[in-house]
């Protein structure tokens, strides 16, 4: 296998992963392994391991840079781990199985070690969160030099790659879709019998907390992944490609960005409908830098097919065509108050809990502000600072009791706040150092910033990447994402440093 073979078998894993993005938990029906209920991770992993392989058979050329950080990151995550277990104070919650447990305790007295159910459990505990700092953690800045590496010669390449990727998700997706919108925008008995058939191969359904992922989701689209928050997140990341197929006057296109723009519209998810109206804003704010006709030109039309495709999610389709007498449309006020004004309000939809999970973790971060709690760590106080008035809400409720209940390798509190989750595990500084790859690209884009109106696709992935970093505020899921796009801007990067 020469060096060629291994460059296509990673992209093949790349773009597989891609396309992948929206399944996070296959059906054990499908799937008989970790490996193969979460096929993104898997192709993004078997990217990984190509690379490497490539590496000890052929060689490769990594940026000081890059090594720097990632030795720098993963050390400062260690000293945080090491710190943190010293100071762990929730052993009751390390439930190992017994079994295992057992095994543990025989291999350390078989080497005459002293031994004691409290020694096992730290040995435990630094395995497991040793792993995730190397897998987990870590996972988003490997993708990263994956693309990197496939593309930093050839940027433009990488972005057609990636748009056919998104093109062939978001078609999967739409079709999907189309049997969903029937059901919620008409509540067609065909649709709904048809969406119970399909979607227990896509999840397992009721796996968690015994509700979540419902079989259907009432009056909200989420297309095939696991809840409307995922499409949305998914989708933000998708629209950006779609748009710059105006750039080539693909005006086909139009159709599928003004359904894929309705698709995310009728989510009613507050993070999906924000970040979406956040990326039309910094299409416009581009415009100003841009300063071109056609530009401007594609910029109002994208504007305008956004504005059709919001106003067509409104549209009462049952008092169009007479399906039923039920109505599952809304205006626009009552469209705005509902997912758009709730968010300033504590106690509207998932808000109560959202901000009882931010205020642990600020208050964890307050009490462990220089090396947090370390990976794998955090759970137990979270629980312990999760504010009482909280526990009136039975999501807050679920997640304490299950953590009790199943031990913190079974059941954990969500990142609702990646930047907050960050700060806890690994204290300000280890926050800093997650960031510090964001904060050196945003320079170069400013340092580059003329040569903007020559690559426009550029623009493209900025708004796509900023969409992606708004969504951590409220969602940790999906950090392979942030990874590809950070490793396509630094191939961008590397154009303009080398066309300088």
């Amino acid at each position: 296998m020469n060096v060629n073979v291994m460059h296509k078998l990673e992209k093949l894993a790349l773009l597989l992963s891609i396309f992948f993005l929206p399944i996070t938990g296959l059906s054990k029906k499908l799937t008989i392994s970790f490996f193969l209920s979460y096929p993104s991770e898997t192709f993004a992993a078997t990217g990984i391991v190509l690379l490497i392989i490539e590496h000890f058979r052929f060689g490769l050329s990594v940026p000081k840079k890059a090594k720097y950080f990632i030795l720098i990151f993963t050390a400062w995550q260690f000293l945080c781990l090491g710190v943190g277990i010293v100071s762990f104070s929730y052993h009751e919650l390390i439930m190992i199985e017994k079994s295992r447990f057992l095994k543990i305790f025989s291999m350390i007295a078989a080497h005459g070690i002293p031994v004691s159910k409290y020694i096992v459990e730290n040995l435990w505990l630094f395995y497991r969160s040793a792993k995730m700092i190397l897998i987990d953690s870590n996972i988003i800045f490997y993708a990263a030099f994956l693309v990197y590496h496939l593309y930093h010669d050839n940027f433009q390449e990488g972005f057609r790659d990636f748009r056919k990727a998104v093109l062939a998700m978001v078609l999967i997706m739409g079709a999907y879709s189309l049997i969903e919108l029937c059901w919620l925008k008409t509540n067609n008995g065909f649709a709904k019998d048809l969406l119970s058939a399909i979607n227990p191969y896509l999840y397992d359904v009721k796996s968690s907390h015994g509700w979540w992922p419902p079989l259907l989701w009432q009056g909200q689209l989420r297309s095939i992944t696991r809840e409307p928050s995922f499409f949305g997140i998914i989708s933000v990341f998708c629209l950006p490609f779609l748009w710059s197929y105006l750039l080539e006057k693909k005006y086909l296109f139009t159709v599928l960005i003004f359904y894929f723009t309705l698709m995310i519209f009728a989510t009613n998810a507050r993070t999906a409908i924000v970040v979406t109206i956040a990326e039309l804003f910094l299409l416009v704010l581009s415009a100003f830098w841009i300063k071109k006709k056609d530009y401007i030109k594609y910029m109002v039309v994208i504007l305008s097919i956004s504005l059709c495709a919001f106003l067509g999610n409104l549209v009462n389709v049952n008092a169009l065509f007479h399906y039923t007498s039920k109505d599952t449309s809304m205006n626009v006020e009552q469209y705005y108050e509902k997912n758009i004004q709730s968010l300033s309000k504590k106690n509207s939809r998932s808000n109560s809990a959202r901000f009882a999970n931010l205020e642990a973790n600020i208050n964890v971060i307050k009490e462990h502000p220089l090396t947090g709690v370390g990976t794998g760590l955090i759970d137990g106080y979270i629980d312990d600072h999760i504010p009482e008035s909280a526990y009136s809400n039975n999501e807050v409720r679920n997640w304490s009791r299950y953590l009790h209940m199943l031990g913190l390798t079974k059941s954990e509190y969500p990142a609702l706040n990646k930047y907050a989750f960050e700060g806890a595990k690994n204290g300000i500084i280890g926050l800093i150092l997650f960031l510090l790859p964001y904060f050196y690209l945003g320079i170069q884009i400013i340092k580059y910033k003329n040569a903007l109106s020559i690559n426009q696709y550029d623009i493209f992935l900025e708004i796509a990447l900023l969409g992606q970093l708004a969504c951590w505020m409220s969602n940790g899921e999906f950090s392979l994402v942030k990874g590809f796009l950070l490793g396509i801007l630094f191939c961008t990067d590397e154009y303009y440093l080398l066309k300088e």
